[in-house]
């Protein structure tokens, strides 16, 4: 939950957003030497909702609550190089019909 107030055209507000994303996705992979490639596909459920109380409008939209629930499928593929004690990676994907890239760094023990 987010909360925060603002200021729309010189008129006080308050904006409220609720979100809730879930999913299930099933992975391939093949560790090599010092790469390990994989390829995923998953299902994703999202439920939000965006309040505004105020006498302005937001993004075209006057004051009040609106909700929505939406499903989708998503894909991705990339992989992830060890170098010692860290691992980076690198994905690419597709979620709720969007492209995304990722770049990740952790630490393995």
């Amino acid at each position: 939950h987010v909360s925060y107030d603002q200021n729309v055209g010189g008129v006080q507000g308050n904006t409220s957003i609720d979100e809730k994303v879930n999913g299930l996705a099933v992975l391939v992979s093949k560790s090599f030497i010092f790469i390990e490639p994989y390829l995923g596909f998953g299902v994703l459920n999202a439920d939000g909702e965006i309040a505004y109380t105020g006498t302005s409008s937001i993004f075209t939209i006057p004051a009040g609550s609106y909700a929505k629930k939406v499903s989708g499928s998503q894909a991705f593929i990339g992989a992830n190089v060890g170098l010692g004690f860290f691992r980076l990676g690198l994905e690419f994907g597709r979620a709720f019909g969007n492209d995304k890239a990722d770049l990740k760094l952790s630490f393995v023990f």
